[in-house]
């Protein structure tokens, strides 16, 4: 509703939050991740916020977790990280299932 309102100016937010798909068959990060102050991840609610969540707690209670440190951490327990050696696997994994896939769906 607030869109039908004229007064209203509504403002791109480029640069300040992106939908960022982490999944083994699709995947826009580019590494500039870290500048952004919100990050939308649809495919890490599965998978990737609860290993977060278990790193975390697994940490002993007097490990002071710094911002540089935590951004780390979720860099590479969300699959943030565009050069990592195991994201690029799943890729090609992903890519030879589908390929697969795709071969036997056309039935002669």
């Amino acid at each position: 509703m607030a869109l039908n309102d004229p007064e209203l100016c509504v403002l791109p937010a480029n640069g300040i939050i992106k939908r960022i798909w982490t999944a083994d068959n699709y995947s826009n990060v580019d590494g500039c991740e870290n500048k952004l102050d919100i990050w939308h991840l649809p495919a890490e609610k599965i998978s990737g916020f609860p290993r977060l969540y278990r790193k975390l707690l697994d940490m002993p209670n007097d490990q002071d977790l710094d911002d540089d440190a935590f951004l780390r951490l979720a860099f590479r327990e969300m699959n943030l990280s565009p050069s990592s050696q195991l994201q690029w696997i799943r890729l090609f994994r992903a890519r030879v299932k589908y390929s697969v896939k795709a071969l036997f769906a056309h039935k002669p």
